[in-house]
């Protein structure tokens, strides 16, 4: 049997009671204001780390999606206090839902960068692309899910709002699983592609295969990304099931699957900033275009010293 929601209350009363809302809890204030805190100071990071190393654009994807993640755990605070809180229900539906879309589109970033480093001879599309079609597809994910959030958190008691708020949220999580897993297959067979083909990477990438900063930077956006990803899974089944159904009414799961999960991707892709581990995104070390065009460089003026010597002792100068 579904469990009972109250319609038209604002409050706990005895007839009103915390079993009857919508997630039927009150959510955990020591754990959300952690959540709170550890994303407001991933942020503060991102800011600092991003204007130090010049990361500009992964630094505001990232700080942004800190940020939301801080006002919707603000929002399950206020939800603490009180269950029925119009307000808080809304900026958590809202800001939890979209705020991994940012951290997803910051590993996006990355890897055009780490295309544009190791050659482009065994991507399957251009560089470029990763970025113009994957935060492109993640925008498009991003506003399907704010606008069922609002559609869902303004529903009020009209079911059959709240209801097409979901399915519109159900689309834009759907929607971005489906572009996740297309981008992995992709850097997956770059991965194989380039590991196989060596001799095609310009020489002024092969050091960062060695350096242990760039194996750990590695390690830590695929955590990033594999973590991002169980969270979008568990939400198409927390959403699956419509309103207040078991999955929803569990705090727990959300804790760890929507929670602890962010957590882990926000750090790996603070602690482990591509401003030191992997210095191309800011600009520091040369792309591929760069790299290829410096090596030709030195190729024509070592060939140029080589000649004008020859001529010379051709000449007898």
């Amino acid at each position: 049997m579904a469990p009972r929601v109250a319609i038209g209350c604002t409050s706990i009363t005895p007839t009103c009671l915390v079993e009857y809302t919508i997630y039927g809890y009150y959510p955990n204030l020591g754990l959300n204001a952690f959540f709170a805190g550890i994303f407001g100071l991933l942020a503060l990071a991102q800011i600092g780390l991003g204007a130090f190393y010049r990361t500009y654009f992964f630094a505001s994807v990232m700080a942004f999606g800190c940020i939301a993640e801080v006002v919707g755990y603000g929002g399950r605070i206020i939800m603490n206090d009180n269950p029925y809180s119009k307000l808080g229900f809304n900026m958590q539906i809202s800001c939890l839902i979209f705020a991994p879309s940012f951290i997803a589109a910051g590993i996006y970033i990355i890897f055009k960068h780490v295309v544009q480093t190791f050659g482009p001879a065994k991507s399957r599309i251009p560089a470029s692309y990763y970025l113009s079609i994957f935060v492109v597809c993640d925008l498009i994910a991003l506003l399907l899910q704010a606008t069922g959030g609002g559609l869902a958190g303004s529903a009020g008691e009209d079911q059959k709002q709240r209801d097409n708020g979901t399915d519109v949220m159900m689309a834009g999580i759907v929607f971005q699983v489906i572009t996740m897993t297309i981008f992995i297959s992709l850097v997956t067979d770059y991965t194989i592609r380039t590991t196989r083909s060596w001799d095609q990477v310009p020489i002024s990438a092969e050091p960062l295969r060695s350096k242990t900063l760039f194996r750990l930077f590695v390690i830590g956006i695929t955590l990033a990304f594999v973590t991002v990803y169980a969270r979008c899974v568990y939400r198409i089944a927390e959403m699956a099931g419509g309103w207040a159904n078991p999955i929803m009414r569990n705090q727990t799961e959300f804790v760890v699957m929507e929670g602890v999960m962010i957590v882990v991707a926000g750090i790996a892709m603070t602690v482990l900033h591509p401003g030191y581990c992997f210095p191309q995104l800011g600009g520091k070390m040369p792309a591929y275009g760069e790299a290829l065009g410096n090596e030709l460089f030195m190729e024509d003026t070592n060939n140029t010293k080589g000649s004008s010597k020859s001529s010379r002792r051709n000449t007898g100068v």
